[in-house]
């Protein structure tokens, strides 16, 4: 098994990519978060999703030379145009995230106001952003089982159970 990746040190800011910030759940939002789902008895499920930068369509013209041991499929001295984005990218996690967002606004998803990797939907579902790691919490398992259905037909996750440990953090 082998990952192609990027050599996003040699992008230049302004030139190949603008943003590179993600944001992330603060420590204190998931403990607060973990706070909230033990005092209302909500059922909770950790999930991963898989190659999780590979989702995002690339905004820029980026072009790099093909992997090192595949050349012979390609003509000499061609390069490849990208359309989605590779890790070691700069601005990989930040259009993960604008990808992400997009799609839990449109689900019906809101974030909170102090921190923009908290979503809620209905104060049914609340779910808590980290890269590619979602911490969701709902209700009822009916709701819990709707939502792993929606994210699953829209990206490929890892369902990971209930969480036991999050961040370093013992559950």
């Amino acid at each position: 098994k082998a990952r192609w990746v990027a050599k996003g040190y040699s992008q230049t800011a302004g030139e190949d990519y603008d943003d590179t910030f993600a944001p992330t759940a603060s420590a204190v939002s998931i403990r607060a978060f973990l706070a909230l789902a033990a005092q209302r008895g909500l059922y909770l499920r950790q999930m991963d999703v898989n190659t999780a930068f590979l989702n995002a369509k690339v905004d820029t013209d980026i072009y790099i030379h093909p992997p090192p041991g595949l050349s012979f499929m390609f003509p000499e001295k061609s390069v490849l145009l990208l359309r989605r984005a590779l890790y070691g990218l700069k601005q990989a996690p930040h259009l993960w995230n604008n990808l992400l967002v997009t799609w839990l606004k449109d689900q019906g998803f809101q974030q909170c106001d102090t921190d923009l990797c908290i979503f809620k939907r209905n104060t049914h579902v609340w779910i808590a952003v980290y890269v590619d790691d979602l911490l969701v919490a709902t209700d009822t398992e009916e709701q819990m089982a709707q939502f792993v259905n929606e994210i699953k037909a829209k990206f490929h996750m890892k369902d990971l159970g209930q969480p036991s440990l999050l961040l370093g953090m013992k559950i």
